[in-house]
């Protein structure tokens, strides 16, 4: 990891900067010059592989994606599993800002070279004591985070790979990730993945190009979810 200063990378400050205002929980266009003024806020570099976050190095801070790309995984059954992928424009760090020690329940490792601001707690704190409407967008932000990680147990005790699978493909709408990541965040094998991937082809609820799946039909797939072909 390199720190960046503001000096040499006046670029990625700016990039920042349109980034930031974007986000209503974080005060808007009128507080995106107060963070990057703060001497709290941060630009990180990370090279590929390089850990960003982990249990280990829980950092209390929301990061920003500037560019490149990272990957968020978990240990299960000996194994890594993937959770997400992460790119430009991307946000992590929601569950640690304001947790105790260990908040990361995941680890997150640049996949590509990175660029990754940070917003820390005190930052936050300090916009949500000036803007109640930040703070009031950031719980209506963790609402929808409970919201998605009840439909992902809905998905966990999904009774098939088939189920799981339609289950995924509403949430996540059409996707393009490698097949090997995909049936690495469902828990089934390729093999099983494949042969469910070629029945929803089969009945016309998604189409595929490689790995590029896209969703044709959501009612079939809201079916699928409640149904059990292939055991």
């Amino acid at each position: 990891m390199v720190v960046l200063n503001s000096t040499q990378h006046r670029p990625l400050w700016e990039n920042a900067r349109d980034l930031l205002a974007g986000f209503p929980f974080l005060g808007g266009e009128e507080s995106s010059d107060f963070i990057l003024r703060s001497p709290d806020f941060s630009i990180a570099c990370y090279t590929a592989g390089e850990t960003i976050a982990c249990r280990r190095t829980c950092r209390h801070a929301l990061a920003f994606i500037l560019s490149g790309s990272a990957v968020a995984s978990k240990t299960a059954g000996g194994r890594d599993v993937v959770i997400r992928l992460l790119k430009k424009g991307d946000l992590f760090g929601i569950a640690s800002l304001f947790g105790g020690p260990e908040s990361y329940v995941s680890e997150i490792r640049a996949r590509k070279t990175c660029y990754i601001a940070f917003v820390p707690q005190q930052i936050v704190a300090e916009i949500f004591r000036r803007d109640s409407d930040a703070a009031m967008a950031y719980i209506a932000l963790l609402s929808e985070k409970i919201r998605y990680l009840n439909a992902k147990l809905d998905g966990f005790a999904a009774p098939s790979a088939y189920a799981k699978l339609c289950l995924y493909l509403l949430e996540n709408g059409d996707t393009d990730i490698p097949i090997q990541t995909l049936a690495q965040t469902l828990g089934i094998s390729r093999m099983t993945l494949y042969r469910n991937l070629e029945l929803l082809a089969e009945n016309r609820s998604i189409c595929r190009n490689g790995r590029s799946i896209t969703v044709l039909d959501r009612e079939s797939l809201a079916l699928g979810a409640d149904s059990d072909p292939i055991l």
